[in-house]
């Protein structure tokens, strides 16, 4: 991956594709390998060529211009790429991906609970079996 602006090399040649999600968002995913289930690869910035995670993803995907969904392994997470922060660290079994006033729906342990996607805090309980995306709505 080359800088069309200057022509300095912004990431090395070992990765078999590139993914740039959003053109307003300078974050592209570059794939190690060819297989669609695996394609672990590394985030980067793509103006300077810098490293957002550090570790090699499993899976990436923008789940908006704020936050990056995450795999390794089994395990879910989601990155805010304007803080470089984990709100949601890589220890979800599922994350809905419909975000409903801040919050968002998750799984750990078998169990689903509520977070505020901003801040990784609490606001349903990890305490049933399911929850629908709806229940976020109301007064």
């Amino acid at each position: 991956l080359y800088s069309g602006l200057t022509g300095a090399e912004l990431a090395p040649p070992i990765y078999y594709g590139i993914e740039i999600f959003v053109a307003c968002i300078p974050i592209a995913l570059l794939y190690n390998n060819t297989s669609p289930e695996n394609p672990a690869g590394a985030v980067i910035n793509r103006f300077t060529g810098e490293k957002l995670i550090e570790e090699e993803l499993d899976a990436a995907w923008m789940l908006n211009e704020l936050y990056l969904f995450a795999r390794f392994g089994t395990k879910l997470g989601i990155f805010d790429v304007n803080t470089r922060q984990w709100p949601l660290p890589v220890v979800y079994d599922f994350i809905d991906e419909a975000i409903v006033n801040g919050h968002i729906v998750v799984a750990q342990n078998g169990k689903f609970g509520g977070m505020d996607i901003a801040t990784g805090q609490v606001v349903i309980p990890f305490e049933y079996d399911n929850i629908a995306t709806s229940i976020f709505y109301g007064e």
